[in-house]
């Protein structure tokens, strides 16, 4: 019952503050995080547990933003991380991680709204990039 209710009054408020961003001359309402989307990881638990070497920084690389070939960052990504020392039980899971921080714009968008869970290795997150952002290419 308690469940039931909090669900219409959610559905009431969203409706409600629907209304009022659609009144001219009103500044839309700040929208507070959700809480839970930052324990949110596209990850799966085999590479989220892996920690981080210490005393590890990411090579410097230009961020992509969707504008040109996903295969070419990818590319350049791996090679820049494959050049760098690593512990091979931490590798995937440092070039999983990493991979975000090298996005901007509508690429960082992609990656931030990545099915929770959903990557279980650097191979399938660079195939979905790929995939997404295809329509970047030159032809």
């Amino acid at each position: 019952m308690i469940a039931h209710l909090h669900q219409i009054f959610s559905d009431r408020l969203d409706t409600m503050q629907s209304m009022v961003e659609r009144l001219p001359g009103v500044a839309p309402p700040i929208r507070k995080s959700n809480p839970d989307f930052y324990a949110d990881t596209p990850f799966t638990d085999e590479i989220t547990l892996i920690e981080m070497p210490k005393k590890f920084s990411f090579p410097s690389i230009k961020a992509y933003n969707g504008t040109t070939d996903p295969d070419d960052h990818v590319a350049q990504y791996r090679q820049r991380m494959l050049a760098v020392a690593l512990p091979k039980g931490s590798r995937e899971a440092t070039m999983c991680k990493g991979f975000g921080s090298t996005l901007t714009g509508p690429a960082l968008q992609w990656y931030i709204n990545l099915p929770s869970r959903s990557i279980a290795s650097f191979a399938v997150l660079s195939d979905k990039f790929v995939e997404q952002l295809a329509s970047s290419r030159d032809l």
